[in-house]
């Protein structure tokens, strides 16, 4: 398990009390059911590790493969698939496949996001390198129709993401 930067690079309370033992026993029952997880199990234990700054590979390999095996990203809400693109981001896991199906998604359920979704998305696609200029047109529309809307922290990190995916909103 290799530690990580969080969302600013500084750590959260989580990484300040983590057990390196305790994770590993967690990543051990957690691989053994895996198969059995729903959606919410999937994003609930991929934000818990990167929040902690654990990345576990073996295990955020076998939360991505599961999840798109049983289609449960289709499914997701765009909170929850925000939370799952950032979890596997701020663990620096690019499963492009999972990265894909997010995109996808992100990209069929644009208008129905809140503004701290958006911002977290574009977030964890630029981290991960993703570069499918689509999704980023789309979250720059999104940010120019709700900039308003969007907080000091959200428009500070569609700034971000938009200007190192080179969109201008």
């Amino acid at each position: 398990m290799t530690p990580v930067g969080g969302w600013r690079n500084k750590p959260t309370q989580w990484q300040r009390h983590r057990d390196a033992g305790l994770f590993a026993a967690i990543a051990e029952c957690t691989m053994r059911s895996v198969g059995e997880f729903v959606a919410h199990d999937v994003c609930a234990i991929s934000w818990g590790f990167a929040a902690a700054g654990v990345a576990d590979r073996r295990l955020f390999e076998a939360l991505a493969e599961h999840a798109l095996s049983k289609g449960l990203v289709r499914r997701l809400s765009p909170p929850l698939a925000a939370e799952l693109a950032w979890g596997f981001a701020a663990a620096g896991v690019r499963h492009a496949p999972l990265f894909a199906e997010l995109e996808s998604l992100c990209l069929s359920h644009a208008e129905e996001m809140e503004t701290e979704d958006a911002a977290v998305f574009a977030w964890a696609f630029t981290a991960a390198g993703m570069s499918d200029s689509r999704v980023f047109r789309v979250l720059a529309a999104y940010a120019d129709r709700f900039e308003g809307r969007l907080r000091p922290g959200e428009a500070d990190v569609m700034a971000w993401a938009l200007a190192e995916a080179q969109v201008h909103a």
